[in-house]
């Protein structure tokens, strides 16, 4: 029975230790959201902790949004904003929102990053995949040669995982959907051990 005692003891003590406070702290700055979740000390099993948020007022027009979620980071970028029409070469103007993806990887994690590159619906799966295969790589480019040291991996997915409806109920066409559909995202995700 005594050991029976202290064997519960010393997992519970243990499940205590291990188990992590997680604070979400939402940012939003002139061109960037970032939901970002850290880790704190231990806190003991089954007492949770409030989850702070912290916002400023003006996201400045910018179509970047992302996120950092423990060592995990997802950016998107619009590619009517990175692109012309129908164009994989990145406008002069879009340096300023690459270059905050850019501080928002740099320096953060030695892990892999990856460039999805996306369209909408119009024209033809090949047309289409080669097309966001191009643009994925116009980023990767632009962040290799900006210094970032991390591996960057691309891929061009062309109209699939659309985010948006390319067209209405009615089967009509949708340009705001298909607009946030046109989309590059930056994607770093860290696998951690304990």
């Amino acid at each position: 029975m005594r050991f029976s005692y202290i064997l519960a003891m010393s997992t519970l003590g243990f499940m205590a230790c291990t188990k992590t406070e997680k604070t979400t702290v939402v940012i939003k700055s002139d061109s960037v959201q970032q939901n970002v979740l850290t880790e704190n000390q231990s806190e003991i099993v089954g007492e949770t902790k409030p989850t702070t948020t912290t916002e400023s007022s003006d996201n400045g027009g910018s179509s970047l949004t992302g996120s950092v979620s423990n060592l995990n980071i997802k950016i998107n970028l619009s590619a009517d904003q990175l692109f012309d029409f129908d164009k994989a070469v990145l406008k002069p103007e879009v340096d300023v929102e690459l270059q905050k993806a850019f501080d928002d990887i740099n320096g953060k994690t030695e892990a892999n990053v990856l460039v999805v590159g996306y369209t909408d619906a119009k024209g033809s799966d090949s047309y289409n995949k080669r097309l966001s295969d191009q643009r994925a790589m116009a980023v990767k480019k632009w962040l290799e040669d900006k210094g970032l040291k991390n591996q960057i991996l691309t891929e061009g997915k062309g109209a699939k995982d659309p985010i948006a409806p390319n067209t209405n109920p009615d089967g009509s066409d949708n340009p705001e959907g298909r607009a946030k559909n046109r989309r590059v995202e930056i994607k770093v995700t860290t696998q951690k051990s304990i």
